[in-house]
């Protein structure tokens, strides 16, 4: 079985990783930059905050608060701490439940991922970016540049718009939402510095 990722962030090299420790499954991981990993850089301000040991305990918002209840029961944050240091990652915990991989550098994080990518069944094509997906009746075929590609699983791990100057484009919606013929929702910010202090011409008002 061959599975293709297009994506190579945080969420794309996990979900190879994954996919490879299945022996029959040939992982192909495609990544339109140059390198994978570069949103993953400066994530937490450089320190890349891993998981939170409280993520259980609620805080999700939306028309489905519950909808991460699935994610996180099958992948607590111990277990993601456990998966880590697999990888060879040692993990220390704030007071804050924040957890941070051990070193405080995001750099870190990436090179363990990217380290782990190396094995017999993964394929990394870097530079390669996707310009259409087909789904044919067994499988999908997937356009690029200069080649066509077909695999049995697809998983799409794009990312979103955040962090244009690192890699973030709407490339992922697109594919979704046209080539695969899926819907999704219109996004929406999450996560915003706002100035604890404004101008006495501002309109808005002060939130933390």
């Amino acid at each position: 079985m061959v599975v293709g990722i297009i994506g190579g962030g945080a969420s794309g090299m996990a979900a190879a990783l994954r996919a490879a420790e299945n022996p029959d499954c040939q992982v192909l991981l495609l990544e339109r930059q140059a390198r994978v990993g570069r949103k993953l850089q400066a994530t937490g301000n450089g320190r890349c905050n891993l998981t939170n040991l409280h993520a259980l305990e609620g805080g999700y918002h939306g028309d489905d608060p519950a909808f991460s209840r699935t994610a996180l029961e099958q992948l607590s944050p111990e277990k993601t701490r456990e998966w880590f240091l697999k990888l060879g990652l040692l993990t220390v915990a704030e007071p804050s439940g924040r957890v941070y991989p051990f070193s405080d550098q995001a750099n870190s994080v990436v090179d363990v991922l990217r380290f782990a990518l190396e094995k017999p069944n993964i394929t990394l094509k870097t530079g390669c970016e996707v310009q259409k997906i087909r789904r044919e009746a067994e499988g999908f075929r997937i356009e690029t540049d200069g080649e066509a590609i077909s695999c049995d699983r697809l998983i799409i791990a794009c990312g979103g718009l955040a962090g244009t100057k690192l890699g973030g484009s709407k490339s992922g919606y697109k594919l979704s939402g046209r080539s695969a013929a899926r819907k999704f929702t219109g996004t929406t910010p999450f996560g915003l510095r706002v100035p604890e202090k404004f101008s006495s011409q501002s309109t808005a008002c002060p939130a933390r």
